[in-house]
């Protein structure tokens, strides 16, 4: 790829999305196949698929990076366009969804660990719109907004530990795995920003680990939906979508969207030194 226009993005972000959502519905139907004790009942057989899924999405997030990290941007703008704003908006009202969710599954019984997730997610919120702000403005950022820039990263950090904490005692790897990879690419975009805003990364890193962010945070949110749906199709109370699992999926939504903007915003703004990047 020679050069990489928002045209040729909208297209990498596209084919994310449908992988991610192909993905999400095998996830789903996985998610069904166990018991309320979230042990298999099934034959295995869309944990291969689903494992084959998984490293598809991998794969191809590496191929887009090796496809992009030698191609030229042309310089855009500094200041961000209003599709990135919504995008980045987007995602903070969702992380702002899961702190008061959070805050609802803390009540009763009372939960400081989940108060203190709130907390968190509710930091994240108010990060992310600086956070996207920082893509490609790297010289002319502040202390400051370098340092907020970080804070997404802590806190995804801290809920990887919050949701392996939640798995680990399932004995069936398969069950939580596409969480895992989904909340781990989270992360990897997070850091992503994060090192373009002290220069120590570039557009390349962004758009893969978006990539990598739509597609499997997608099929973590698509497939924890569809259980929902389920549990309320099978004679759940509505008060019952006040759980982990709406946590997450407010989470990974969140994330999605994020990811989303913040590719189309260091696209648009093009880069410090086209075809370059700065290694760690």
């Amino acid at each position: 790829m020679k050069e990489l226009t928002s045209k040729k993005l909208d297209r990498i972000l596209i084919a994310a999305a449908v992988l991610g959502l192909v993905c999400g519905g095998v996830r789903g139907l996985q998610l069904n196949t166990f018991d309320e004790k979230n042990l298999p009942t099934g034959n295995g057989t869309l944990d291969i698929i689903l494992w084959a899924a998984l490293a598809l999405c991998v794969a191809a997030a590496f191929g887009v990076w090796f496809a992009v990290k030698k191609a030229a941007i042309a310089p855009g703008e500094s200041s961000p366009g209003m599709g990135e704003r919504l995008f980045s908006l987007g995602g903070a009202v969702f992380f702002g969804l899961g702190a008061a969710l959070r805050l609802a599954m803390s009540y009763r019984p009372f939960s400081l660990w989940g108060v203190l997730l709130a907390l968190i997610c509710i930091a994240v919120a108010a990060a992310i719109p600086v956070a996207g702000n920082t893509l490609g403005n790297g010289a002319s950022l502040s202390r400051g907004e370098k340092l907020i820039s970080l804070v997404p990263v802590m806190a995804s950090v801290v809920l990887m530990i919050e949701l392996y904490r939640g798995v680990s005692r399932n004995p069936t790897v398969s069950w939580y795995a596409a969480d895992v990879f989904a909340m781990a690419a989270v992360i990897l975009v997070f850091f992503a920003v994060a090192g373009d805003a002290v220069g120590r990364t570039g557009p390349a890193k962004v758009v893969a680990t978006a990539f990598a962010a739509v597609s499997l945070g997608l099929c973590a949110a698509v497939g924890r939906a569809v259980r929902l749906a389920s549990d309320l199709i099978s004679g759940g109370s509505p008060a019952d979508l006040v759980c982990a699992e709406s946590f997450q999926l407010l989470l990974f939504a969140g994330a999605v969207l994020f990811a989303v903007g913040a590719a189309k915003a260091v696209v648009r703004r093009g880069v410090r030194m086209p075809g370059e990047e700065q290694e760690n």
